[in-house]
């Protein structure tokens, strides 16, 4: 039986394990935290085994060292002492889900949801566990949500990408592309990703420009790299067929223009030619007229023919 001492100590290394670790930022930092602050939280532990959040933050620090099967242990220990506690439900879910137990995971997330609906975390973590398993629909359904609760996690933008893209809807996961890149610049997965999709698209140049801005930030990153050269040939392929496609729109043009030109002439020779055809019958007109009243003069004796009179 712990002490009302051992619990007051207990719970001090507890929360000064809990306030470093939301400070490191980093897996490095992350690990750091681990390795520094799992001594205490064992500690803690021996103080006070019924101490929950001990339980869980050890869980959490054997988690950041790889150590995935202890980390389930520890969790499931924090959930039998406090069955309310969604963050705990959470992290288990996340823990079997690393470890390949989707279905599993999606229970202890459900759990998570249904003690805190607005547990931004447990709704990511399930829309993600639903991806693995080809829940496609209910994992974009999952992240919407988690978007809608937490809009600020560049992370969870790329996960509903990710899975906009599985179900082809590709100007929509454009958008949430963009969002995560907005909200982190330095996101060089969702950088990646979005060249692949405009690549896809056909939209080569601005692909090579994600891809560029993707090495830039990860210059290690072979997948992204090659990508970018297989965007730059495509590119350059397509500027090629563009050429002769381009002159022969030209020579089209061309010939066209010759055609409307030739006929422009054509009805101009047309309507020479008619009045020329009026001017000869008006000529021959007037001579059959005049040679008429010569005609009417001579045999009359001059006499003027009635119709030729003023």
């Amino acid at each position: 039986m712990a002490t009302e001492a051992d619990k007051k100590r207990a719970q001090q290394l507890v929360d000064e394990a809990l306030q470093q670790h939301h400070k490191a930022k980093s897996k490095h930092e992350k690990r750091q935290w681990a390795e520094t602050h799992l001594p205490l939280l064992e500690q803690a532990i021996s103080l006070n085994p019924d101490n929950y959040k001990a339980w869980a933050g050890r869980g959490t620090a054997k988690s950041q060292l790889g150590d995935l099967e202890g980390a389930i242990e520890d969790l499931d220990e924090a959930i039998a002492r406090n069955r309310d506690n969604d963050d705990a439900w959470n992290n288990r879910g996340v823990e079997k889900s690393h470890l390949g137990y989707h279905y599993g995971a999606i229970d202890d997330l459900t759990a998570a949801i249904n003690l805190n609906p607005k547990n931004a975390a447990a709704w990511y973590n399930r829309g993600t566990a639903k991806s693995e398993l080809g829940d496609n629909k209910g994992a974009i359904d999952d992240l919407t949500e988690a978007n809608k609760l937490d809009p600020n996690k560049d992370d969870a933008w790329t996960s509903l990408g990710v899975v906009k893209i599985a179900l082809k809807k590709y100007e929509d996961a454009i958008k949430d592309f963009d969002e995560a890149i907005k909200l982190n610049p330095k996101n060089y997965d969702a950088l990646g990703i979005l060249g692949a999709v405009k690549y896809s698209l056909g939209d080569f140049a601005a692909a090579i420009s994600d891809f560029r801005k993707a090495i830039e930030i990860n210059p290690e990153n072979d997948a992204i790299r090659r990508s970018l050269q297989a965007a730059e040939i495509a590119l350059a392929s397509h500027k090629n067929a563009e050429k002769p496609q381009k002159e022969t729109e030209k020579h089209h043009t061309r010939l066209k223009e010759r055609a409307k030109s030739h006929e422009d002439n054509f009805d101009a020779l047309n309507k020479r030619r008619w009045w020329l055809f009026i001017f000869i019958i008006t000529i021959i007109f007037t001579f059959i007229v005049l040679f008429t009243q010569f005609f009417y003069c001579y045999v009359n004796g001059g006499v003027i023919p009635p119709f030729a009179k003023p």
